[in-house]
C-alpha cells in the first residue's frame, strides 16, 4: 500500500479526524482517549486496531479504505466484505 494514498484518502474522507503518528481519532475525543484506532500501513494491508469505538467511526473508515478499492476483512468472523 502506498502511504501516501492512504493519507490523503483518509485526510479527504474523515475530515476534522487528527491523526497523531499511528493513532487516528474522531472529532472530539480527548488525546489520550477513546475512541482511537491504531494505524498501521503494510505492503498489502492497511490495519485499523479500534479501541472504544463506535459503528459510526467504523463505518467511515470502511467509507474511506473502499475509495481505495480496499475490502474489509473481519478475522472476528473469518469474512471477507466487498
Amino acid at each position: 500500500m502506498d502511504p501516501e494514498l492512504v493519507s490523503a484518502a483518509i485526510a479527504e474522507s474523515l475530515a476534522g479526524w487528527r491523526w497523531d503518528g499511528q493513532i487516528l481519532q474522531p472529532p472530539g475525543t480527548d488525546p489520550d482517549g477513546a475512541p482511537a484506532f491504531d494505524v498501521s500501513i503494510g505492503e498489502q494491508l492497511v490495519e485499523f486496531v479500534g479501541y472504544g469505538w463506535e459503528p459510526e467511526h467504523a463505518n467511515a473508515i470502511v467509507d474511506a479504505m473502499h475509495r481505495l478499492g480496499l475490502r474489509l476483512y473481519d478475522p472476528q468472523v473469518d469474512e471477507r466484505f466487498a
